[in-house]
């Protein structure tokens, strides 16, 4: 059992010795049950100097107790970081939970304003750390993958290693900053964010999918291509983070263009007809950057 803020936790592990009145035991064991939650974390609560109650059934003939109790304590970690991805500067915040869990969000520096101001989404983290090293993917706010991180956190507070995107691996390299903005992620769903697209599409691979599956899968892959075609644009003017886009969301347009084209036997010809004038654009969104 684990109790505490959801910033701090702990886990009790109690040792309870009842004794008649000639000091011979009556019972012993441990246990890390309370009944009563609120009285423990009265005792998490306790301070220097201050005392608290907690209350046990024991035996009618006890006319003597003794307690031992130990705690591990279990506290969630918040880091801000500040650095590189490649060239590309960006700030980064992570919660990292007792049990390995990572949460975190990050974004360019280039535009730090948009992404304050609400002009431009963050891009959110989740995956694990495992000792040393943290593995995390990374989505945007309607749930599109957009590449993974892998690296290590270091006791100096660096964090550094790999990130893999469709355009390829750069190396990252972050430092703990105290000065750096603090990204307020706690309302979003990131892993609600992570299931999306498959909660979307993954519903539709059988080859047994009726013809609404299969335009709704038409709907969205036309839906990538135009953002693949609009950011390619916006790449030829010299946007980077617009190339990281693009790269991730032209993998995913081809993702869905690989399931349409091996169901040409179930489509009907106007499906097809549709999935061809399609990828005829996609090629085009492929060749511009």
């Amino acid at each position: 059992m684990d109790v505490g803020t959801s910033e701090n936790c702990f886990e009790p592990l109690f040792t309870v010795e009842f004794k008649d009145d000639k000091g011979n035991s009556l019972s012993k064991v441990k246990t890390d049950i309370i009944v009563d939650r609120d009285e423990l974390k009265e005792l998490a609560a306790l301070r220097v100097g201050e005392t608290s109650t907690i209350k046990f059934d024991a035996p009618a003939e006890a006319c003597q107790m003794k307690i031992s109790s130990t705690f591990k304590a279990q506290a969630v970690i918040f880091i801000n970081l500040s650095g590189t991805i490649g060239t590309m500067p960006i700030s980064m915040s992570l919660k990292i939970a007792p049990d390995g869990k990572v949460l975190g969000a990050y974004y360019y520096k280039k535009y730090e304003q948009q992404y304050f101001n609400g002009q431009l989404s963050f891009l959110y983290l989740t995956g694990e750390q495992n000792g040393n090293h943290i593995t995390m993917k990374e989505y945007t706010k309607d749930g599109r993958r957009n590449g993974s991180y892998s690296g290590e956190l270091h006791e100096d507070g660096t964090f550094t290693g790999t990130f893999t995107a469709n355009s390829g691996e750069h190396q990252f390299s972050l430092t703990t900053d105290s000065k750096a903005r603090s990204i307020d992620f706690s309302d979003v769903d990131i892993d609600a964010l992570a299931s999306m697209i498959v909660d979307d599409y993954d519903g539709c691979s059988s080859y047994e999918t009726d013809s609404e599956d299969w335009d709704k899968i038409l709907d969205y892959y036309e839906r990538y291509v135009d953002k693949c075609i609009s950011l390619a644009k916006r790449t030829q003017n010299g946007d980077i983070e617009a190339l990281a886009e693009y790269s991730s969301l032209l993998e995913e347009a081809q993702r869905l263009s690989d399931r349409l084209s091996n169901a040409k036997d179930v489509m009907s010809s106007s499906q097809w007809s549709r999935y061809y004038r399609i990828t005829s654009r996609m090629a085009e969104a492929a060749s511009m950057p």
